[in-house]
């Protein structure tokens, strides 16, 4: 079993991801990891959501998280045209009865985490997808702001370790210094 908060350095990539979504038996996983991969969301906000939480604006699909441990709700944008979104998380949510439904049929964390287990042959926890997508925004040159509105954040301690991964940044200072 992976160890929490174990994966600093792995970040997971979309083509484990769709090995993943392969090897899911139900739809419902399917979306789990779609949604788990594209939002960095903690298990227990994704087992809160709601149809309703999910609203396409333009060119946009929002997914809505209401918060945990004492965060902030945020509402994070994808593009329709993200494969993950047009193949696995719309045609999901098509299906669901009414604004109100549950968006998973399970509403627990250990069924999330079995669910990821299983998929991932044991090689990640739910927690290794908000590290990776949090590293990802932050190796994309994410802000500070930008990386706490993500992760609904209302401090920085908690984002204090994604700064420092790409030590790239520091040459944007380069020219700066005289």
């Amino acid at each position: 079993m992976p160890k929490y908060k174990k994966e600093y350095d792995r970040k997971i990539e979309p083509e484990e991801v769709q090995a993943m979504i392969n090897k899911a038996k139900h739809p419902s996983h399917r979306f789990l990891i779609a949604v788990l991969y594209l939002t960095g969301a903690r298990s227990s906000e994704i087992v809160e959501l709601k149809r309703r939480d999910f609203e396409i604006v333009g060119n946009d699909l929002r997914i809505a998280l209401r918060t945990k441990k004492g965060g902030r709700p945020r509402v994070l944008p994808f593009d329709l045209d993200s494969p993950f979104v047009r193949e696995l998380i719309l045609p999901y949510l098509e299906q669901l009865p009414e604004a109100e439904s549950w968006a998973l049929p399970f509403r627990t964390t250990p069924r999330v985490r079995q669910i990821i287990y299983e998929t991932s042959g044991n090689t990640l926890c739910p927690y290794a997808f908000r590290h990776s997508r949090l590293t990802r925004l932050a190796e994309d040159h994410a802000t500070v702001p930008q990386l706490m509105m993500w992760k609904g954040s209302k401090d920085m301690s908690s984002v204090a370790d994604y700064l420092f991964l790409d030590p790239s940044h520091l040459n944007e200072f380069k020219r700066k210094i005289k």
